[in-house]
């Protein structure tokens, strides 16, 4: 994700189970808000605030 200023948002689907096991198609469909990114077809949401945050959702393992 590239913000107006320029910043690029990068973050691993790895570890969270519901990017995670979505096809590249499904991955690619993300829906911007005011607050984050929203994944509809893999009923993921996550905020920018946690993305900077290093919160990227729900994570399997320890």
């Amino acid at each position: 994700m590239i913000l107006a200023s320029g910043l690029e948002l990068a973050f691993p689907v790895a570890g969270n189970p519901r990017l995670e096991g979505g096809t590249e198609a499904e991955l690619e469909r993300i829906k911007l808000s005011p607050f984050g990114l929203h994944w509809p077809e893999l009923d993921e949401d996550l905020s920018v605030r946690g993305i900077l945050t290093g919160d990227f959702g729900q994570r399997t393992g320890p």
